[in-house]
Order: structure tokens, then C-alpha cells, then sequence
């Protein structure tokens, strides 16, 4: 995952991932970003502002799309395989 200054178009960091992110979710407000995809039955949190993966959390077989709640604080992840 790649992060870049949009103001000058350079790169801030390159952090490696343990999965391919095929699906993406934001928070609104954009503290928080989450991955899943081939390679690993997890989920990934990235803190963009931090240029920092966070953390990597299993959840089940071949997670996939997601969405974010903002009331209650939830992040649903759908789970086409199981």
C-alpha cells in the first residue's frame, strides 16, 4: 500500500501488506481504513494519517466488501464463502 502527499504527488511510504487488497472501506471520516482480499481471511487496519498498519484480524473464510457504521461504531464485513 502506497500513501502519497497530494499536494506534491510524492510517495510518503510503501507498507507491505499480507493480503491483496481487492476491497476497500473508509471511515467517514477518514481516520481509518480497512483491506480485505486474496492472500489472507483477514481483515487489515491501516491508520492513513499514522502511515501505519495498525492491525491484521482473521475473520472466517474469504472475507469481502464492507461497509462502516458510524452509530454504533461497526464494521460489517461480507463473507460470500462461508
Amino acid at each position: 500500500l502506497a500513501i502519497f502527499d497530494a499536494a506534491t504527488g510524492e510517495a510518503v511510504v510503501h507498507l507491505p501488506l499480507p493480503l491483496r487488497p481487492d476491497h476497500v472501506c473508509m471511515k467517514p471520516d477518514g481516520g481509518q481504513l480497512f483491506l480485505t482480499g486474496e492472500g489472507q481471511d483477514a481483515v487489515v487496519l491501516v491508520y492513513p494519517y499514522r502511515t501505519e498498519v495498525a492491525q491484521t484480524s482473521l475473520t472466517g473464510r474469504g472475507p469481502g466488501a464492507m461497509g462502516v457504521c458510524e452509530s454504533p461504531d461497526f464494521l460489517f464485513v461480507a463473507n460470500p464463502l462461508a
